[in-house]
């Protein structure tokens, strides 16, 4: 019998590189990336993953015209703690936001990932969730995202 994990967050990083930018005619400034985060969900729930039944045309378009990781793992069983992790790279055992609704401040050396592809000229975007589970919450969204919320 199969053992089933399910996961709490499945975070799905694709790197998308135009087809054009592997020819030397062609070379971009810079690579496009898209970094797709889901949570409540497992990787049996999406196409490029597995599912059979899964009916998931875009992200499996992307998956295959980019890089899928397949060795991805949340570090934590909850939302709001793993996003404080995947906004940082921090585990949040570290971090001190592994407990559910924490206030846990953190330094300001550590940043959001965002905030890095920011000053190097990037446009990042996020419409929906910041809730990251630490009193820097407010810092973390004006340094990584150039848009937040809305459509």
């Amino acid at each position: 019998m199969k053992r089933r994990i399910a996961l709490m967050v499945l975070v799905m990083t694709v790197s998308v590189l135009p087809r054009e930018a592997y020819t030397q005619e062609s070379k971009p400034s810079k690579p496009n990336v898209l970094w797709l985060v889901m949570e409540d969900t497992s990787p049996y729930s999406i196409g490029c993953y597995g599912d059979r039944y899964a009916h998931t045309p875009n992200i499996d378009r992307i998956a295959a015209e980019g890089i899928r990781y397949t060795r991805a793992f949340s570090t934590n069983t909850s939302c709001a703690p793993s996003r404080s992790s995947l906004i940082t790279g921090v585990p949040a055992a570290c971090l001190g936001t592994g407990h559910q609704r924490s206030s846990h401040d953190i330094p300001d050396f550590i940043k959001g990932f965002p905030s890095f592809l920011r000053e190097v000229g990037y446009y990042t975007s996020n419409l929906s969730k910041t809730d990251y589970n630490t009193s820097a919450e407010k810092r973390l969204i004006n340094e990584s995202w150039t848009r937040q919320g809305g459509r």
